[in-house]
């Protein structure tokens, strides 16, 4: 499924992702919602599922530059603190769960 978003500005992409993406939860209720990465689709991902307080899988949990100054690793922060199941793809970031 596409959401049908082309490239924008940040928040004119981060609102039309998450407008569609609720629709899609509201309707389609899913059990959990996997969120892969640090992009607009995540963070956009992450604020739906949080406000219908479904479950969150972030996968590539614990990744990062661990530079707050970068946006994508703010959004990667985000996503790990409203996530329920985290999948971290090699043992560094294993660690830190």
């Amino acid at each position: 499924m596409t959401l049908g978003v082309s490239s924008r500005k940040h928040r004119e992409q981060t609102a039309k992702i998450l407008a569609r993406i609720e629709e899609i939860l509201i309707k389609d209720r899913p059990d959990v919602m996997l969120v892969q990465g640090d992009t607009n689709a995540v963070l956009a991902g992450t604020l739906a599922v949080s406000k219908i307080q479904e479950k969150i899988d972030h996968t590539e949990a614990g990744l990062g530059a661990f530079d707050k100054t970068m946006l994508g690793e703010t959004i990667r922060i985000i996503a790990g603190h409203t996530s329920d199941y985290f999948f971290a793809p090699t043992e560094t970031p294993k660690r830190i769960f």
